[in-house]
């Protein structure tokens, strides 16, 4: 297939603040949400016999999956994807709040220096040897931080910067299929699938919708499904995602069309200047302040109120 150029200019009746609180709601939540804590696909429920053995070293590093690496948020975010370019102030944002934590300051200064060289490995990469995972030591103190208030505030902000990086994509799906005459139910699928893609899939996922959009003219709902279709089995990791991403989205708008205010005031939430881009919130809510987006689950809940604005500053250890 010969790659054209693509046309993302702002035709969709969709805006980024839209974008950026579906991308929350129907992909985060949706689809993504998981407890605070560090994840590494597959290998921490691949097996009946544990993570790790009586040294504590890492065991059946084969089993890992996809090529994330470790995660964290209620947006997946990947280390091992995430670590550079768009997205390197996040990523060392990040590790400067761990680095001011209790839990780092309980590892020897060779585990400190083991977390920073694996957090950016891919899955691909850990999963050649034990020796490139975290050990037992590493993983329970970093697991352990993503589950205090700071390490879940620390995680929040993470999901922030993913926010601000990936609903431009979405968007851009959506003014597509709008330059191809579809309506706006077919731009909303639009803007989820290339979301859930971009988010889970990656660049290249991403970019091979985004052409076949452009190529194949694609412009209603049905035609997007059928891409979907043709290209995922239901019962693939990003089929399943792309599935729950648009029951979720189902749901938003149901929400947003409310009647009962108590309803409709969700998507406000959802929607509101926080989790969006700077310049880009709804019309009538510049600098407003609505109730809290709690993070977190159970008793460990924390809300942006309660959140420290006297984080410390500087360069991230190691760097």
């Amino acid at each position: 297939m010969t790659t054209n150029s693509i046309n993302t200019a702002q035709v969709s009746g969709l805006v980024l603040y839209q974008v950026s609180a579906i991308f929350l709601y129907a992909v985060g939540l949706g689809s993504e949400a998981s407890k605070p804590g560090l994840g590494l696909a597959g290998w921490e429920t691949a097996s009946g016999d544990g993570q790790f053995n009586s040294n504590g070293v890492p065991i059946h590093p084969d089993q890992i999956k996809e090529n994330s690496g470790y995660t964290a948020g209620n947006l997946q975010w990947d280390f091992g994807q995430r670590h550079n370019g768009d997205w390197a102030a996040g990523y060392q944002a990040f590790i400067i709040t761990f680095s001011l934590s209790p839990e780092w300051n309980a590892l020897t200064a060779d585990q400190q220096n083991q977390i920073l060289t694996s957090l950016p490995m891919n899955g691909d990469t850990l999963k050649t040897s034990a020796a490139n995972m975290l050990n037992q030591v590493e993983f329970d103190e970093l697991d352990a931080f993503l589950k205090t208030p700071l390490g879940i505030d620390a995680a929040a902000d993470l999901d922030q910067t993913n926010i601000l990086v990936t609903s431009a994509k979405g968007l851009d799906s959506a003014n597509i299929v709008a330059a191809n005459g579809g309506d706006e139910a077919a731009q909303t699928m639009a803007a989820v699938v290339g979301l859930k893609l971009f988010n889970q899939g990656g660049i290249k996922a991403y970019n091979a919708f985004e052409q076949d959009l452009q190529d194949q003219t694609i412009k209603t709902a049905d035609d997007i499904q059928t891409w979907v279709s043709d290209n995922y089995t239901p019962k693939s990791a990003i089929g399943t995602g792309i599935s729950n991403a648009l029951a979720a989205d189902s749901v938003y708008n149901s929400l947003a069309v409310a009647a009962a205010f108590c309803l409709s005031s969700i998507v406000a939430v959802v929607a509101r200047d926080m989790v969006t881009p700077e310049g880009s919130e709804a019309p009538g809510t510049e600098g407003a302040r609505l109730a809290p987006l709690t993070w977190g689950v159970g008793n460990n809940q924390i809300s942006d109120g309660q959140k420290s604005s006297s984080k410390a500053r500087g360069d991230p250890p190691g760097v």
